[in-house]
């Protein structure tokens, strides 16, 4: 009888660690997709920086002409 107890908890605990390695592996996704998210936003506010600088020169040569 306490054998098969054993064999019970042996595989309980087979599963929360199997469960939690499931956790993991979601931490893991979340955030490589934040880090893609994070990489198209600097891309966007760089680029729309770089917009902006360029539509001020623009008008600022507009200004002096």
């Amino acid at each position: 009888m306490e054998m098969k107890n054993k064999w019970i908890d042996q595989g309980d605990r087979s599963d929360q660690f199997s469960r939690r390695d499931g956790r993991r592996c979601l931490k893991n996704g979340e955030e490589k997709v934040w880090s893609i998210v994070s990489k198209v936003l600097a891309f966007w506010l760089a680029a729309d920086m770089d917009d902006a600088h360029t539509k001020k020169s623009e008008t600022n040569e507009q200004k002096e002409n």
